[in-house]
């Protein structure tokens, strides 16, 4: 038992109601007249709603955690005292661990109340401290739901279980979202927005990530390095899986100039509601076709979106098309389109359902589409190509012109 806990790097404990101890006495040994439990591995201490939880050890045992970096409690009421182990100075005075990065505990009054074994423990701690209040936390019914990194290194930073938006925000360091490993304790995770991380190259560097398959909420800023959202040499070796982005609702890409290129075309994307692609001086095509894609019915390659109701495409100069090749998109659920300034689009490949006398009919759900701005608006509609000759008649009445950006 001692080597194993010899081995320990995370210690995550949570939501176990009658817990009141974690280490028993025995595995601890005595040295220089003080009970030591011995941790020389542990980076990561959390522990979170353990309403009973009293001590981490029993009687006056100190922990002695040499690579300790992170310590996160929150909502253990009953702790009372912390048993870290701080080395002395020459001078007798205590030190930190040498390794310790960060500190978070809430509520306050936790902190306020922790009881330590040296009189000048909580001074010496005090600068590795960050409460609610100086870390930008969101919470709903007691548990943090939203969390929020500005200009961090997010390689060695914690995501709680808890968490269903992940903000990320100057972050230079960050290539891709499989770079913060913590992502996979984030079970209920299911929003992420990244702005202005320079250094960001993919939303995924690869296939195995648990992201991909529960993400509701994907929100790309201002990514001056974006390639793309999957890293196509990383793909090529180990394929996306069947349900990648099955649960997506919104993305939202604004002002990434290199991507040209959102989905391909085989993705199923069957909750998705709302695609909105702003200012992207690259982008070229939304949804590209790539040969393995299957599907064909009748001559036609339909690409099925049973959910879309919203799709704005803005300032968008090299958008040559919404899907390559002949593909129509099926959209029975779509409300409106909205396009402003994407003077190189010629194709909006709507499929449009066929009556009973064989003309064609505007998709059941449509209330509008929205060109902008009017000037050049009206010589674009007239040069865009439809994939059926009466569509451009039948989709006439749903067409308007935004009179303001």
């Amino acid at each position: 038992m001692v080597s194993c806990v010899q081995k320990l790097q995370k210690l995550i404990i949570h939501d176990c109601n009658n817990l009141e101890y974690i280490f028993a006495s025995s595995i601890a040994r005595e040295s220089e007249g003080l009970i030591q439990l011995l941790l020389p591995k542990l980076k990561r201490l959390e522990l979170g709603d353990l309403p009973q939880l009293k001590s981490i050890c029993r009687e006056r045992v100190a922990m002695v955690c040499d690579s300790l970096e992170w310590i996160i409690i929150w909502n253990c009421y009953s702790l009372r005292r912390f048993p870290l182990y701080l080395p002395l100075l020459e001078n007798g005075q205590p030190s930190a661990p040498p390794s310790l990065k960060n500190i978070i505990v809430w509520p306050v009054k936790q902190w306020e109340s922790l009881e330590w074994d040296h009189p000048n423990a909580e001074g010496v701690l005090l600068p590795f401290y960050g409460s609610y209040h100086s870390f930008p936390f969101e919470l709903v019914e007691g548990r943090i739901r939203r969390l929020v990194f500005t200009d961090i290194d997010v390689e060695n930073t914690w995501l709680l279980p808890s968490v269903q938006e992940l903000v990320l925000d100057q972050c230079n360091n960050l290539r891709s979202l499989n770079d913060i490993s913590a992502t996979k304790d984030a079970k209920e995770l299911k929003c992420c927005r990244i702005w202005d991380c320079n250094g960001m190259e993919y939303a995924l560097s690869t296939s195995i990530n648990p992201l991909a398959q529960k993400l509701e909420v994907l929100d790309l800023y201002r990514l001056e390095k974006l390639d793309a959202l999957f890293e196509a040499e990383a793909i090529a070796k180990s394929p996306l899986p069947p349900d990648t982005f099955s649960y997506l609702k919104t993305v939202s890409v604004w002002y990434c100039d290199k991507i040209k290129m959102l989905f391909p075309f085989w993705m199923y994307l069957k909750s998705l509601e709302e695609i909105d692609i702003e200012g992207c001086k690259q982008m070229e095509e939304i949804i590209s076709w790539v040969a393995e894609a299957g599907g064909e019915k009748e001559g036609v390659i339909q690409l099925i979106l049973p959910k879309l109701k919203s799709l704005k495409l803005k300032e968008l100069p090299s958008l040559k098309s919404i899907c390559s090749r002949r593909e129509l998109m099926v959209c029975d659920s779509l409300e409106e389109i909205r396009i402003w300034n994407c003077q190189g689009l010629r194709r909006i490949p709507l499929y449009l359902p066929l009556l009973d006398n064989g003309q064609s009919s505007p998709p059941p759900s449509l209330k509008q589409i929205k060109v902008w701005p009017q000037e050049w608006g009206e010589s674009w509609w007239e040069s865009l190509e439809w994939d059926h000759p009466n569509a451009k008649d039948v989709l006439l009445g749903f067409r308007k012109f935004d009179r303001c950006h």
